[in-house]
């Protein structure tokens, strides 16, 4: 569970200073003395996922499936995490998963002031402004990514990270019905979604 977190804007390029000077990125201090003069100085882009969990252990939510499949894509998973009844372990599971990307925010759910499914939207708002990657992608705790997309999907990210025209991303869904054996198509159902969305606060 990390508490720090890169909260700076992104630079493709720029000049760096003389040799044998420093400057701060997104992943710590950069060395820039074996660099040559006048190279630009590349920052990495950066993935976050995010989503929000209350009683999800207890409710049967498959969230370590969901953050397994997640956590080798993103360079960090933020999550609002809401005070939950007495006996649900997803806290103790998320600390067991043992992931230095992950990083938990508490919350409770005042449902005077976001009654309804509203509560829903205001978990998502925290954990999505905590995020400092180019890109949110945002996963249910019942949703998972298939591991033969994990690359296609950074290739995308990388490939339109500096073309503001690309403001998100689409993902085809299936809808698994009672077992992994049989999906469900309805019109009820939604077939796609957008799961992907720039990080407009880096981008300038």
């Amino acid at each position: 569970i990390l508490e720090d977190k890169w909260d700076g804007r992104r630079r493709n390029s720029r000049p760096i200073p003389p040799p044998c000077s420093s400057v701060n990125g997104p992943r710590g201090t950069l060395c820039l003395r074996e660099l040559p003069e006048g190279a630009p100085i590349l920052f990495p882009m950066r993935i976050s996922g995010f989503t929000f969990l209350r009683n999800a252990d207890s409710l049967g939510y498959p969230f370590l499936e969901a953050l397994r499949s997640v956590l080798p894509l993103v360079d960090e998973f933020v999550i609002a995490l809401a005070e939950g009844d007495s006996g649900d372990a997803t806290g103790e599971k998320l600390l067991a998963l043992g992931s230095e990307k992950l990083r938990i925010i508490p919350t409770r759910w005042d449902l005077d002031r976001f009654p309804g499914g509203t509560i829903y939207a205001r978990q998502t708002d925290i954990a999505k402004e905590a995020c400092g990657g180019d890109w949110l992608l945002y996963l249910q705790a019942d949703e998972i990514l298939h591991e033969d997309d994990l690359e296609g999907i950074r290739s995308r990210c990388e490939k339109f990270v500096d073309d503001p025209r690309v403001e998100g991303m689409v993902f085809d869904y299936i809808h698994f019905w009672g077992s992994f054996n049989r999906h469900f198509r309805s019109h009820a159902w939604y077939a796609r979604e957008i799961r992907i969305i720039r990080n407009d606060q880096l981008h300038f």
